[in-house]
């Protein structure tokens, strides 16, 4: 048989719990990073551009090189709407990973992190071409890894692209990631 003093506490129970889980949460909720964090003064704006790689040369000493092409008409379309104000020319980085798998073990790798900004002409879509070139632009670039040489066959390339559009309060960063497996070649 219950009694009248144990009624009473199952009825403080039942008004107080739920008003301590309330409470919690009220205080959670303003301890949250959003709530707490200032507002910011300038975000960040990202736009994606194109780019792809399609050739992968080799040389005879186990260099590797590539090329591709890069585009960033819509990039820029969608920063400058009226077409009097959009750039003529935009420059981008386009940085790469290469990786061979020989046998079931061995991984050669390359990394390249462009130090020379390609052209990109937003009103020639599609024709702009990268390629790791040596600083006079002169002949390829070649890259070789610590890990072994690199011979004709089956590469895994990752492009990595950055470049900004404007300057100042409206700069817009330009960027990209791309994947392809490609066939690399032997240099003539």
């Amino acid at each position: 048989m219950e009694t009248v003093l144990g009624r009473g506490r199952l009825a403080v129970k039942r008004v107080i719990v739920p008003f301590i889980l309330a409470l919690i949460a009220v205080l959670l909720a303003a301890l949250t990073p959003a709530a707490t964090a200032p507002p910011a003064e300038a975000e960040e704006v990202w736009k994606n551009f194109d780019a792809v790689a399609d050739k992968v040369w080799v040389n005879k000493f186990g260099g590797i090189t590539i090329e591709g092409w890069a585009d960033c008409t819509q990039a820029v379309e969608e920063t400058y709407p009226d077409p009097a104000d959009r750039p003529d020319v935009v420059y981008v980085n386009v940085d790469w990973d290469a990786i061979q798998y020989v046998g079931r073990t061995k991984v050669i790798l390359a990394h390249y992190v462009s130090e020379i900004a390609t052209q990109c002409y937003p009103v020639v879509p599609g024709a702009n071409r990268w390629w790791t070139w040596s600083p006079t632009g002169q002949a390829p670039w070649w890259v070789y890894s610590a890990d072994g040489k690199f011979a004709p066959g089956a590469v895994a390339v990752e492009l990595v692209g950055h470049g900004e559009l404007g300057d100042g309060e409206d700069t817009v960063n330009l960027f990209l990631r791309s994947q392809a497996v490609l066939k690399a070649v032997r240099y003539r």
